[in-house]
């Protein structure tokens, strides 16, 4: 920060009024840029960020908006000489891939000269949870990050910061002596860095609205970061992997027709067609045979954090894949299929009970697909 005379920051309205969902990255942008301070004052944090992306969310226009609007700076986690890369008011971020080794990704997330970001997408591997705090990320938010108003206030926000380190320094003294603060003491050191970053926030808020729109603001943020604390301790402890492995392969199934879906009691040539070439999906009444190439390319997104094998494993070990030998890698079964004309022939499926299939609206796979990928 350099100089002592205070600015008025005059943004235009559409800037100033914003949805609170998206002031979590305002507030991360904060902790990035006084870091040095944070810690001065025992606000920093003990240990790195993982932002968990909705599957929806393309990491690398994540990363990059994160670039563009916050000035962080993307490094490779797993090199030793990242720390010299970024300086001590930048945030580094990082792309999580599951061939990176634990202990470097723990050396990063354990750096305390910058905020060290890990982005992971759909889902969170279990090593990760005991090394970060976790803070999902939503469409909508990812969505707002992109627009020109948001970059617009993190570049006046962080000028207000620049240019006015006497209330920076003021507000912090004060939120160490405030209620909030020290109601907070027994509680994660996430919580007092936002709540420290929220109160420069605010100084930045004010300094173009009422009291009386401030105190609105004040609320909302309180509520989002004690839900982005709570979850990220939800998280750490316990996190669903079926769940995300479900909503992934049936959005998939959902949005493409790149696959056909066939009754196991009326095989024919086009059905065998489709089954050799890893397009196919065949069902009874209680199970979904499905080509190994196709349920690959339903799981493709979540390749960058689990192995295919991983993903079978989890769901053999959850009872909804089904395979005959439960010690092998393999997990798929061959059936038998008898075409209606009487040959038979052997294929190989992954084999999985249909109510993983199942829709909020009690509907099958073949039951919501339309006429072009259904006979």
């Amino acid at each position: 920060m350099a100089g002592n005379q205070k600015i008025i920051v005059n943004l235009p309205q559409k800037v100033a009024v914003k949805m609170p969902e998206r002031r979590l990255i305002d507030l991360l942008a904060i902790s990035g840029e006084l870091n040095f301070l944070f810690y001065a004052k025992q606000f920093g944090l003990d240990k790195g960020v993982v932002l968990l992306l909705d599957e929806n969310i393309s990491r690398g226009s994540f990363i990059s908006n994160l670039q563009d609007t916050c000035g962080a700076v993307r490094v490779n986690a797993s090199k030793r000489n990242c720390e010299k890369e970024v300086w001590n008011y930048q945030l580094a971020v990082s792309e999580y891939n599951k061939y990176q080794k634990w202990e470097k990704l723990a050396s990063f997330l354990d750096i305390k000269k910058f905020v060290p970001i890990l982005v992971v997408k759909g889902i969170i591997p279990d090593e990760l949870r005991d090394m970060a705090y976790v803070i999902e990320i939503s469409p909508e938010m990812a969505k707002t990050m992109g627009t020109p108003e948001f970059r617009m206030e993190i570049g006046a926000m962080i000028k207000f910061i620049r240019e006015n380190p006497d209330v920076v320094v003021r507000e912090l003294e004060l939120f160490r002596t405030s209620e909030v603060f020290l109601e907070s003491d027994n509680n994660s050191q996430l919580l007092k860095n936002l709540l420290a970053a929220m109160r420069i926030y605010l100084s930045f808020y004010r300094s173009t609205h009422t009291d009386k729109e401030t105190d609105t603001v004040k609320a909302e943020v309180e509520c989002e970061i004690r839900n982005c604390v709570q979850r990220a301790e939800e998280l750490e402890e316990e996190y669903d992997a079926v769940d995300t492995i479900r909503a992934v392969i049936n959005r998939y199934f959902n949005e493409n027709n790149d696959f056909e879906i066939f009754s196991v009691e009326e095989i024919d040539e086009e059905t065998l067609k489709a089954v050799r070439i890893g397009k196919a999906v065949l069902h009874d009444a209680e199970y979904y045979w499905v080509c190994e190439p196709l349920f690959k390319r339903a799981g493709g997104v979540l390749m960058t954090v689990l192995s295919h094998i991983q993903i079978k494993k989890i769901l053999r070990d959850e009872g909804i894949l089904v395979c005959n030998q439960t010690g092998n890698t393999n997990f798929t079964v061959k059936k038998v299929l008898v075409s209606k004309n009487g040959q038979s022939f052997r294929e190989r499926f992954i084999k999985l009970r249909k109510e993983f299939f199942i829709s909020r609206d009690g509907l099958y796979l073949e039951e919501r697909m339309g006429d072009e990928v259904y006979r």
